[in-house]
C-alpha cells in the first residue's frame, strides 16, 4: 500500500459525501495499515493506544463515531463494555459486522455523525477519531457526541494540529497540490477522477478544539499529542526506514514543551 494511500486512510471516515465511495473501496484493507512496520502503521497504533489510555477504565456502552471496520472494537469489548460503532461508509460497517458478528456486545450502524440515531444521554463513553478534519459540520458532530453521552461520561476526540509544520505541509501543500493536479489532469484528458482525499483538510489549534468541545460537551481534562515527524512528504515515503526510526525517537516530545509539534492531538473531556 502506497504512502499516499496510507495517508488517506489515516484521515479516517469523514462523513463527507464525496469521501464515502473512497472508504467503501478500501474497507477490506483499512485495518492492514495497523500491522505495518511503517511510519503510518506506527502512528495508527500509537494513536489507538493514546485513545484507550485517555478513555480510561469504564463500563457500559461505548460509542465510536467514525469506527471504520472496528479498529477500536476489540479493545473496547475486552474491557467488558458494549461497543457501538457508527460510520458514514456502508462497506466499513459491513466489514465491522463481519469481523465482530460473533459478539452480542458489538453493534454497527451506518449513520451521519452530525445526526446520530440515538436517544439523549445513553452512552457511558465515546470516541471520535479521524473524522473532524473533513467534516462539513464539525461543531454539529461535537454537539451530537455531547447529546448522547451521560453526565460525567468521557469523550476522546482526535484533531489534526494546525501548529504542526508537518501537518500543515502535508494537508495544505502536498496533498492539496496533488489533488489540484489530478483534477486538472481529469479535465484535460476528460477522464473520471480517481477516488482519493487529496485536498486540504481543516486543521485545528488546541485552543480552538478546547473551545468547541467545552462549549458543546464539557470540561476538557487532558490533551495527548502524537505523530512527530520531520520528514515532510514525500520524504517520508522515499526514506521510510529513517522516517519510522525518527518518529519513534521523537515520540518522547509528547511529554515536553515541544509537544505542539505533533501532527495530531487528542482531547479528553467529561460531559457536564
Amino acid at each position: 500500500m502506497s504512502n499516499r494511500h496510507r495517508a488517506n486512510i489515516e484521515r479516517g471516515p469523514s462523513g463527507k459525501r464525496g469521501a464515502i465511495p473512497f472508504f467503501d473501496a478500501i474497507a477490506e484493507q483499512y485495518l492492514g495499515v495497523y500491522g505495518e512496520n511503517s511510519l503510518y502503521g506506527y502512528v495508527m497504533r500509537t494513536r489507538r493506544s493514546h485513545v484507550l489510555d485517555l478513555l480510561g477504565r469504564i463500563t457500559g456502552r461505548v460509542l465510536d463515531v467514525g469506527c471504520g471496520p472496528g479498529a477500536m472494537a476489540r479493545e473496547i469489548l475486552d474491557t467488558g463494555c458494549e461497543f457501538w460503532g457508527v460510520d458514514g461508509s456502508p462497506r466499513m460497517i459491513a466489514e465491522g459486522r463481519r469481523r465482530f458478528g460473533y459478539s452480542a456486545r458489538a453493534h454497527f450502524a451506518a449513520a451521519d455523525a452530525a445526526a446520530l440515531p440515538f436517544s439523549d444521554s445513553i452512552f457511558d463513553g465515546a470516541l471520535c477519531v479521524g473524522v473532524i478534519d473533513r467534516a462539513q459540520q464539525p461543531e454539529a458532530i461535537v454537539a451530537e457526541l455531547g447529546r448522547v453521552l451521560k453526565p460525567g461520561a468521557p469523550l476522546v476526540m482526535a484533531f489534526p494540529n494546525l501548529l504542526s509544520p508537518y501537518a500543515l505541509w502535508r494537508s495544505h501543500v502536498f496533498y492539496a497540490g496533488i489533488g489540484y493536479l489530478r483534477r486538472l489532469q481529469a479535465r484535460l484528458w476528460q477522464r473520471p477522477r480517481r477516488l482519493d482525499l487529496c485536498s486540504a483538510a481543516r486543521l485545528w489549534t488546541p485552543g480552538d478544539a478546547r473551545r468547541v468541545v467545552e462549549m458543546q460537551v464539557g470540561t476538557v481534562s487532558a490533551f495527548a499529542y502524537y505523530h512527530f515527524s520531520v520528514f515532510l512528504a514525500p520524504l517520508d515515503e522515499l526514506l521510510p526506514t529513517a522516517a519510522l526510526a525518527t518518529a519513534r525517537r521523537l515520540e518522547r516530545l509528547q511529554d515536553t514543551r515541544l509537544r505542539w509539534l505533533g501532527a495530531g492531538f487528542l482531547v479528553k473531556a467529561q460531559k457536564n
